[in-house]
């Protein structure tokens, strides 16, 4: 095995944007590709550009992503659980960031726990609304002009991997710089709130391209994208709200499904909520009429299409009155 290869080891606690986010500075615009979620995210790459890992490097990591489930298992068992899911292009000056971020503020105003990816746009809209719970709505108010205050900035610049790195496989300068113009305003918008609501992202870096949000209070972030697809979905306990979003989000919304139609009982099957603003569930992406055709009525009934802020919030907690 390659000695210069760094294993992780087992985590005793949940991810702080401050250990991913260790390097990054507002002043040095290159400090984006020195951080540790960087450098994790790069040694893993390298790694697989290499060829097939050793048993060593995949039971490394399988251990340390066994720790990330065990301490989300810890949590859940204490608190009530909601996911919001999205895609990651939605831009921080877009009328739906704003929503994602009411919807978030209101459920964790109400005690909920928000769990979302972790990462750009939807994701990072809704741990900006739940981490101003506690602080109130002026708070709210000032994060959104924290963030949407520079139009060139307000959009993820990346659609893939490819556009972070260039030909060797080394992270190019431009897009770093890209980058850290583009995480500027989370991280001013985090300084904003210093006692911020509990919310936690579940990146991985198997998407490392997409870097975590500062403005989550904890992250637990894995290797292998299947087991987190797979956690993140267990832990909403509470309920999935899914924003608009694409490819990725239609996969989470089918598994979802798929988890809810298998479920022992109707006590386990938890709310699907479809934030279906502009009709994006319901033409753009028929899925109603798949989910109408799959559920029995008794489980349709647990089944929203939303075209408000107000009626999705609702809905999770209607549900959580009934528990």
């Amino acid at each position: 095995m390659d000695s210069s290869v760094d294993l992780p080891a087992p985590r005793s606690s949940l991810y702080l944007p401050a250990e991913l986010f260790s390097g990054w500075t507002a002043a040095d615009p290159l400090s984006a590709g020195r951080t540790l979620d960087m450098q994790t995210w790069l040694t893993a790459q390298a790694g697989l550009a290499k060829g097939p890992e050793s048993l060593i490097e995949i039971t490394a990591r399988a251990v340390h992503d066994a720790s990330i489930s065990w301490l989300l298992e810890e949590h859940i068992e204490a608190h009530r659980c909601v996911a919001i899911m999205g895609g990651h292009s939605i831009s921080r000056t877009d009328e739906l960031y704003q929503t994602v971020a009411r919807i978030a503020f209101d459920l964790a105003s109400e005690g909920i726990t928000v769990f979302t990816g972790g990462g750009p746009g939807a994701m990072e809209a809704a741990h900006l609304g739940a981490r101003c719970a506690e602080a109130g709505s002026a708070a709210l108010g000032a994060s959104l002009d924290c963030v949407r205050a520079d139009h060139a900035r307000a959009k993820f610049p990346f659609r893939n991997a490819r556009e972070l790195l260039d030909s060797n496989g080394n992270l190019a300068t431009d897009a770093v710089r890209a980058l850290h113009a583009w995480q500027a305003p989370a991280f001013a918008a985090a300084e904003l709130v210093p006692n911020p609501t509990t919310t936690i992202g579940i990146p991985t870096w198997h998407y490392g391209h997409e870097p975590p949000t500062p403005l989550a209070t904890h992250h637990a972030k894995y290797f292998q994208n299947s087991v987190r697809e797979d956690g993140l979905l267990t832990v909403a306990t509470g309920g999935v709200i899914f924003a608009q979003g694409s490819a990725g989000t239609l996969q989470e919304i089918f598994q979802d499904a798929a988890q809810n139609y298998y479920a022992p009982s109707m006590a386990e099957f938890y709310p699907m909520v479809l934030l279906d603003i502009d009709e994006c569930w319901s033409v753009t992406y028929p899925i109603r009429m798949c989910l109408e055709r799959l559920f029995s009525d008794d489980q349709e009934r647990q089944v929203t299409f939303a075209s408000t802020a107000e009626e999705a919030v609702a809905a999770i907690l209607a549900h959580a009155s009934r528990e």
